[in-house]
């Protein structure tokens, strides 16, 4: 599978052991290079487990939410006063 948003894109596969995942790999690269695109290879990312994809780990088992964000809300402060839901 291949997911893209924005400037972002993610190749991803259930294994890395087969061929098949290096197959799409090469025919996404192989796509940017004909649309005259270029990677950042600072911002590459290869044969990673889990990575983070907007807000959400995605790995092998799935996708989960960030621990971070889930952390965030959780941590929001309750609203205690109307003018504290307006903001």
């Amino acid at each position: 599978m291949c997911l893209c948003y924005l400037d972002d894109i993610v190749v991803f596969s259930h294994t890395f052991q087969d061929t098949f995942h290096l197959r799409r790999l090469h025919c996404v690269l192989s796509c940017i290079s004909k649309a005259g695109l270029i990677l950042n290879q600072k911002k590459c990312l290869f044969g990673a487990k889990e990575i983070k994809v907007l807000g959400h780990l995605v790995s092998g088992q799935g996708v989960k939410s960030d621990p971070e964000k889930v952390k965030a809300v959780h941590n929001f402060p309750t609203p205690q006063s109307v003018k504290d839901v307006r903001i």
